[in-house]
């Protein structure tokens, strides 16, 4: 089993498209591959298990997955591009899983390919080719005229035979699930690879997440199977819920023994962070085509938010928007987001008579901006009140009812006429302690009316309100200040 991985757009799909004589890459959304792909082809008569695996940044724990489940990893660099971020992070999950793993060097046909270049980045990020005195191989390929191709295949065939990668076809089967999905006809379907025996339409094979009496088996061009055996990717129909991708999945007896292996929620619950005082929270329901791109939007998330604004994920599944989705955004005030999903025919019925806001997008580019904008738009803009100057009162000329002149020096901001204000005045140990509010109607520098002063100028005021100014309070202006939250870019 070969994991093929790299930076997006440096050619991974189309070298195995390219492989398989199909077109994968045609069917791509944004530019990376849909789910995490299984596909096998033979050399030599020996079966080559490929793994395709994305290459946006936000998919890193499906490339970790990848790496754990292979027995060997291509990591594939544009020779036009080189070492790229998610080439590193490849690289280091490839070491991190101890397997053998070889460089291809994609587009070298490229005029601008300059593969000496790219061996020296590798050198410097502490991989040493062969050839350049290491002993981790190479070669070059090109996915368009499919040049070196046949030299990757046998350089994967000889590692494996040089590693002794065996497995027994005899044994009891057992298969570890590479992605999950909830299909609105056929219910819940994982995408497993089986790693020993050989596993049967009819056989019982359970998880800590899910079980199924396997009805149907396919292989990846959608073909029936009867059998499938060590190394074969199948997509399994039976399950009693959507399995959990990484899960091994094992043979057992009986549906009772399956039953008791199971303990799994219908959805993902997912503890809801408190807010702080200076939070604000958006509520968020999250719905994905499967298991493996739920768990990249959970990521974008968290990433999104910040101290100013919490997204709090109520919680999170796979399959199609329902109308029981669409009920409970409403009931808790949720966002409710999609991704590479749609709306069943009832949901849209209900979401046009409900006040929820749903958002649904097809690339993972779009997502985040998508996101961060409802995000803001669910928000009310908070509006406090902000003090813009201060004045100091050094003279009480007139007390009247409710109306009072005084004068003072500004020593803070600026004093308009017509501004809110509040009356501070000290309290001793205690501070200054507000008196009241009123209104300045009338700003006055010398004889002249103004419409407002600057620091250190002083003016005499007329001042509206119920309170009694005395010599040494401050008088603070007001000004609303709405204030609008922001995500993370």
């Amino acid at each position: 089993m070969v994991v093929i991985m790299g930076h997006v757009d440096h050619g991974k799909t189309s070298l195995l498209d390219y492989i398989r004589k199909t077109r994968v890459a045609a069917r791509e959304s944004g530019g990376i591959t849909q789910h995490i792909g299984a596909y096998q082809v033979e050399k030599d008569g020996k079966a080559i298990t490929f793994i395709d695996t994305p290459g946006h940044e936000a998919f890193s724990a499906m490339r970790a997955r990848g790496a754990r489940v292979a027995d060997i990893a291509v990591v594939v660099i544009a020779a036009d591009d080189g070492v790229m971020p998610q080439t590193k992070e490849a690289l280091k999950h490839v070491q991190e899983a101890g397997i053998p793993f070889i460089v291809a060097f994609n587009k070298v046909d490229k005029a601008d390919a300059d593969v000496t270049r790219v061996k020296t980045q590798l050198l410097e990020s502490g991989i040493t080719l062969e050839g350049f005195g290491g002993d981790v191989p190479n070669v070059e390929v090109s996915a368009v005229s499919g040049a070196g191709i046949d030299d990757l295949l046998e350089m994967i065939t000889l590692i494996a035979e040089l590693a002794e990668l065996k497995a027994d076809a005899s044994i009891a089967p057992s298969a570890v699930v590479i992605e999950s999905l909830m299909d609105a006809k056929r219910g819940s379907v994982g995408t497993v690879i089986v790693r020993e025996g050989t596993l049967r339409v009819g056989d019982i094979i359970a998880s800590p997440s899910a079980w199924a009496r396997v009805r149907i088996m396919e292989d990846f061009h959608g073909t029936k199977l009867k059998e499938a055996t060590p190394g074969t990717p199948a997509v399994v129909l039976g399950f009693s819920a959507v399995p959990r991708v990484g899960d091994t999945l094992v043979t057992v007896a009986n549906q009772k023994d399956a039953e008791a292996m199971v303990t799994p929620p219908d959805h993902e619950v997912r503890e809801v962070a408190a807010v702080t005082q200076d939070q604000r929270s958006v509520n968020i329901i999250v719905k994905a085509d499967a298991q493996g791109t739920l768990e990249a939007v959970l990521d974008i998330l968290n990433q999104l938010q910040n101290e100013e604004v919490l997204l709090r994920v109520l919680y999170s599944a796979t399959g199609e928007i329902t109308d029981s989705d669409i009920r409970q955004a409403g009931d808790s005030s949720a966002l409710l987001v999609g991704f590479r999903t749609r709306l069943s025919a009832i949901a849209k019925t209900v979401a046009r008579t409900s006040n929820v806001h749903v958002v649904t997008f097809d690339t993972i580019y779009d997502l985040a901006e998508g996101v961060r904008k409802a995000a803001v738009e669910h928000l009310e803009p908070m509006v406090t009140e902000g003090v813009v100057g201060e004045l100091k009162i050094l003279k009480v000329f007139r007390t009247e009812s409710g109306r009072m002149i005084v004068g003072g020096r500004v020593i803070g901001g600026t004093i308009k006429g017509g501004a809110s204000v509040r009356v501070m005045r000290e309290a001793g140990e205690e501070g200054k302690q507000e008196q009241g509010k009123g209104k300045l109607t009338q700003v006055r520098q010398g004889q002249k009316v103004v419409e407002q002063a600057g620091e250190g100028t002083e003016i005499g005021v007329q001042f509206s309100g119920p309170v009694r100014i005395e010599e040494g309070d401050i008088i603070e202006a007001l000004e609303k200040q709405r204030k609008v939250f922001a995500l993370n870019s």
